[in-house]
């Protein structure tokens, strides 16, 4: 049970680190499986 609420917080504070960024940035930023190329511009 300790477990579950340790990942439910960590979670809301992940959220809230980026709570900033777009939909597809959260994206990128959270993806784990493959490989991955990001392309950013200002």
């Amino acid at each position: 049970m300790a477990s579950k609420e340790f990942l439910e917080l960590r979670k809301k504070i992940i959220e809230k680190d980026f709570s900033s960024m777009n939909e597809m940035q959260k994206r990128a930023i959270f993806c784990t499986e493959g490989p991955l190329l990001i392309l950013a511009g200002g």
